[in-house]
């Protein structure tokens, strides 16, 4: 019997501050390194794109394959093809577009089982599913919608929410990010955490936070979380809303901190 651990290669299609990027990092922190071996290859960079997590993986001790960056589609795709064989099964988030590619390029005996993880109902639309092992969806509508393209085998589709780490939010260091925010301790504060996206509507917390801060002065709040390249502009539009609601120093934007998981 083989002790080798299990490979698991993670395919993004970018490496950015997300869910997928922290449940990567929080599997390599707990699951057995005897037992199961996570890789991470990455698809496509551009300019703006923050490095934070290509700094989290590679000191978890995860190699992280920068290679197709450097390579037009179709040389990703060959790239792909020539890698993937290696290991025991294959995690495509955001909808690669090269995965599917580079399978089909295999023989069938060849292919290691290919797991998809959606976070959006339109990445589930934009891959064919036949060679789809399992289809892992964050909420159930995005599950769903795996399942439709799956009708004779609808429970190989299945949702599992984002993890949350809870050991990384130490009591003891409360005071500490206070001081280093200018937030006395008796001062209520409420934060925003994501990546800047329209999907996301932070313009709803920015609009509860001027509701709550008419109501109650002594609030601040904070959002936190870094521009998307996709939608650059999105960010500055948010900056506007909270300049237009009045609401000065009471919310501020922090961009992505490494300390938040």
């Amino acid at each position: 019997m083989s002790h080798e651990p299990r490979r698991a290669l993670f395919v993004f299609r970018k490496l950015v501050v997300g869910g997928e990027e922290t449940e990567v990092r929080l599997l390599a922190k707990n699951l057995d390194p005897r037992r199961y071996r996570i890789e991470v290859v990455a698809c496509v960079r551009k300019p703006g794109m923050p490095e934070q997590t290509h700094r989290q993986i590679e000191e978890l001790g995860v190699p992280l394959d920068r290679t197709p960056y450097g390579l037009s589609p179709e040389e990703k795709v060959g790239y792909l093809a020539e890698k993937v064989g290696g290991y025991d099964v294959v995690v495509a988030c955001q909808s690669v577009p090269y995965v599917y590619p580079a399978l089909e390029r295999l023989a069938p005996e060849a292919r290691p089982p290919l797991i998809e993880h959606g976070g959006l109902v339109s990445e589930v639309f934009e891959t064919p599913k036949h060679l789809t092992t399992r289809y892992v969806g964050v909420c159930r509508t995005i599950r769903d919608a795996a399942a439709s393209l799956m009708p004779d085998r609808t429970h190989h589709a299945i949702e599992i929410p984002p993890m949350v780490d809870l050991s990384e939010f130490d009591p003891a260091n409360r005071r500490g990010v206070r001081e280093e925010l200018g937030v006395p301790e008796d001062m209520p504060l409420i934060g925003w955490v994501g990546r800047l996206e329209r999907k996301k509507q932070v313009e709803d917390f920015i609009r509860a936070a001027a509701i709550v801060h008419d109501a109650h002065p002594q609030a601040r709040f904070m959002v936190i979380g870094g521009r998307a390249v996709s939608m650059p502009e999105y960010a500055d539009e948010l900056r506007a809303l909270a300049r237009d609601l009045a609401l000065g120093d009471a919310l501020r934007f922090l961009g992505d901190r490494a300390d938040v998981p």
